[in-house]
C-alpha cells in the first residue's frame, strides 16, 4: 500500500501542486494527505507500456485523443485529491495544466503494495467520474486482468481473465489476448494466481 504521511499537515490541491520535497518520490493526494507511491518494478513498467501501446489503437487522431502513462488525475478541482493511474486515455486539451480531468479510460497495474488501494478506494472513485467508461485492473505478478465497463449508466465488471485468456474492451472494440498485455514482462502464462483478487471491505 502507498505510504501515508499523517504526521504532516493536510494540503489543499493548490498546495499539493506546488509541493516539492527535493526527492524523486511521486505522491498522490488523498483527502488532503500525502501518499508516497512505491517504485514500479520492471514487469509493472512493461505491462503499463503494453497497455499504452494497445490504447493507441483506439485513437484515429493522436493529436486529439491519446493514452498517457502515469498522468496526474484530478476528479474534482474543489477537493484535495490527486491520483496517478498507471495509464489513462483522454481526448481533452490540457495545455500546461499538471493533471487531466476527463479520461475516457484508466488502467491500474496491481502490485503487492498498491493492490488494496487500486481495488478499493481508487476503483470506487474512478467509477464516480462521468467521463470514464472503462477501467482495466491488471495483475503484475500473475496473468490476471479484469475490465469494468459502464453500460447504460451502470458499472459491469467482467469475469476476470487468467493465463492465456482474453478480456473484452469497448475502447478498442475487440477482444484482447492477455499475451498482448503481458508481452515481454516475464510473467508466465502458466503462473497460477497467488490469491483471489477481490474488493476489500471499507468502513
Amino acid at each position: 500500500m502507498a505510504r501515508a504521511f499523517h504526521d504532516l499537515p493536510r494540503l489543499s490541491l493548490e498546495e499539493f501542486l506546488q509541493f516539492d520535497d527535493g526527492t524523486d518520490i511521486r505522491y498522490e493526494l488523498r483527502d488532503g494527505w500525502l501518499h508516497a507511491m512505491n517504485p514500479a518494478g520492471p514487469s509493472h513498467a512493461v505491462i503499463s507500456g503494453n497497455i499504452n501501446a494497445l490504447w493507441r489503437e483506439a485513437s484515429r487522431d493522436l493529436k486529439r485523443c491519446r493514452p498517457l502513462i502515469t498522468p496526474g488525475l484530478v476528479l474534482d478541482p474543489n477537493k484535495p485529491n490527486y491520483y496517478i493511474p498507471d495509464v489513462a486515455y483522454t481526448c481533452e486539451s490540457f495545455g500546461d495544466r499538471l493533471y487531466i480531468r476527463e479520461p475516457l479510460a484508466v488502467a491500474e497495474v496491481l502490485s503487492p503494495g498498491t493492490e488494496r488501494d487500486d481495488l478499493g478506494l481508487k476503483l470506487a472513485r474512478y467509477q464516480q467520474v462521468p467521463s470514464i467508461a472503462e477501467i482495466w485492473l491488471v495483475g503484475s505478478r500473475e496473468r490476471w486482468a479484469q475490465v469494468h465497463r459502464r453500460v447504460e449508466g451502470h458499472w459491469v465488471p467482467a469475469i476476470p481473465a487468467i493465463g492465456q485468456g482474453q478480456v473484452e474492451s469497448g475502447l478498442l472494440g475487440r477482444m484482447v489476448d492477455l499475451e498482448e498485455i503481458y508481452l515481454g514482462s516475464d510473467v508466465a502464462a502458466e503462473e497460477p494466481p497467488r490469491r483471489r483478487h477481490r474488493l476489500p471491505d471499507f468502513d
